[in-house]
């Protein structure tokens, strides 16, 4: 049986965990991998010059950028995913704020369903329910406590489990990207322990949980697991007590939390959740009864060795990458390809009734989201809500062409000298091309354009459906290697396929789509990647 080693904790109780046998010296480590010795406080400077972080939210990371651009020259000790858990009102986000300021990480705060419902321009969609079939009506955490019932708590879970999955790969994508390491409150890998406690309490039926389970099994191993848990310890009498003391009224009217509730999300916590994650994770778990001193757990976190752990040891095995492919590639999936992430999401259950909504039902919620503020079309293309309706920016000298799949009004405007170009408005050739067809798209300006240009969406946009409106810009080189893959070599010919593979960072596509209304804060915005 392996040894049970116990890290010292200098007040409160601790749970045993299985952190290594003591004096474990193996250290068969790669040269990437960014495990190596321990976690420094914000006060141990970094003297090796790295690069700077990677603006992963405003470009794309692709096979191209990987040449130049190693995932793990960022790394340094402090690369890791550090997760605060616990019951209610343990004190976790003030735990986890004051351990990403001390360790020098980013701070990720609890999923709630406010990133579901207010939209990115703050309107709140839950002022739309007395228009919404009762189906389709807002239900969150304070509906849950006050209003708990068999048909909508179990699609609350799942709705959480789904943001909190998307904000782990967030929160992988900035460690891989920057280098920095992230601090989350609560996650993914926690989420069962409240869809258990609900089924206890006869608010969710197997069938609602099997379905959760098939979900979780289809999305959960893409994902790279913690390198530490900090759990916070609260027996449940004590958290009763502090949901008393800050008095929130959907939590002390609550028909929900009960003194069984309570208990069973602590039981469930320490016989499941801490003994499941352990296995990949080191643990370090704290009697917080009367909270404690973070400097502490700080001194705590510098004595974890995280280089201790040989080849096949289980812990640690989802950092354990050995090429710098390996590591591009996994920055890749969890930036640029989170989308492919969240399609697994899409596990095909009609067997279970209090999960679905009728067809009717939801076309009426789509057309009244739709007419929402701020969600006829993605951020960043809503005039009525002040946007300017530049579709995109970029800084290039020579000439461009435009093509779209409606027939929008579009403006280029050179801004090195204010001018309009306008060139060929309308879909008739150009004649610098062989055909006014650019892949499925009409071609609609050719022009010469210096240093830097927009282009920008005129006229009424509404006059279009929005899910057409997609306008691409390419240079004159691509435009003419696709033109060449339509009439001389036909569809389908491997020799074009290489041709636009290697042309492909000379163009861009630029989506105006909506956004959609059950991910309206997660919507995909115009899509955009250098030329």
């Amino acid at each position: 049986m392996r040894a049970m080693a116990l890290v010292r904790i200098r007040f409160g109780r601790l749970l045993a965990s299985p952190l290594g046998s003591a004096g474990r010296t193996c250290k068969v480590q790669s040269l990437f991998s960014p495990q190596c010795a321990s976690i420094s406080s914000i006060h141990v400077p970094d003297r090796i010059k790295r690069p700077p972080p990677f603006p992963y939210k405003e470009k794309q990371y692709n096979f191209f950028r990987s040449w130049f651009d190693s995932t793990t020259d960022r790394f340094n000790e402090n690369t890791k995913v550090i997760v605060v858990d616990g019951p209610i009102a343990a004190g976790k986000s003030d735990c986890a704020q004051k351990l990403a300021k001390e360790l020098d990480m980013l701070y990720f705060p609890e999923a709630n369903m406010d990133m579901l419902y207010i939209n990115p321009y703050g309107y709140d969609m839950r002022q739309l329910d007395p228009e919404l079939p009762e189906s389709c009506r807002s239900y969150d955490v304070k509906d849950l406590n006050l209003r708990p019932n068999l048909s909508n708590a179990p699609v609350l879970q799942l709705q959480m489990y789904v943001l909190r999955y998307s904000q782990y790969i967030d929160a992988l994508g900035h460690v891989l990207s920057t280098g920095q390491g992230v601090v989350l409150d609560r996650c993914v890998y926690s989420d069962f322990v409240f869809l258990e406690a609900l089924a206890r309490q006869g608010f969710a039926s197997k069938e609602a949980c099997s379905v959760y389970y098939d979900i979780k099994q289809n999305t959960i191993t893409e994902l790279m697991r913690p390198h530490l848990v900090v759990y916070l310890d609260v027996p449940a009498a004590v958290v009763a007590e502090r949901i008393k003391q800050r008095n929130l009224p959907y939590e002390v009217n609550s028909k929900l939390m009960n003194e069984k509730y309570l208990a069973n999300i602590e039981e469930l916590y320490k016989q499941r959740y801490l003994k499941e994650i352990s296995t990949h994770a080191e643990l370090l778990v704290y009697d917080w009864s009367n909270y404690g001193d973070i400097e502490t757990v700080v001194e705590d976190i510098e004595r974890v060795d995280f280089d201790c752990f040989g080849k096949y040891d289980p812990k640690m095995k989802d950092w354990r990458i050995f090429t710098t492919w390996e590591w591009n590639e996994a920055r890749v999936r969890y930036t640029t390809d989170k989308h492919f992430l969240m399609n697994l999401l899409n596990v095909p259950r009609f067997d279970v009734p209090e999960l679905l909504i009728d067809g009717h039902d939801s076309g009426q919620r789509w057309e009244v989201w739709m007419n929402a503020p701020g969600m006829k079309y993605a951020k960043g293309y809503n005039t009525d809500m002040g946007d300017t309706a530049v579709i995109y920016h970029h800084s290039y000298t020579g000439w461009i062409v435009l093509g779209q799949e409606s027939n929008l009004d579009l403006l280029v405007t050179d801004k090195s000298s204010t001018a309009s170009l306008t060139s060929y408005t309308t879909t008739t050739s150009t004649g610098m091309i062989p055909s006014a067809r650019l892949e499925s798209e009409s071609v609609s300006i050719v022009c010469y354009v210096t240093s830097s240009f927009e282009v920008t969406a005129t006229g009424d946009q509404s006059a279009h459906p929005a899910s057409l409106h997609c306008v691409c810009v390419h240079t004159v080189s691509r435009a003419l290697w696709t033109q060449m893959h339509h009439r001389a070599m036909g569809p389908g010919s491997p020799i074009l396929t290489g041709l636009l593979l290697w042309s492909q960072d000379r163009g861009f596509k630029a989506s105006i789509h909506p956004p959609c209304p059950s991910t309206s804060s997660t919507s995909r915005p115009g899509h955009t990647a250098e030329m």
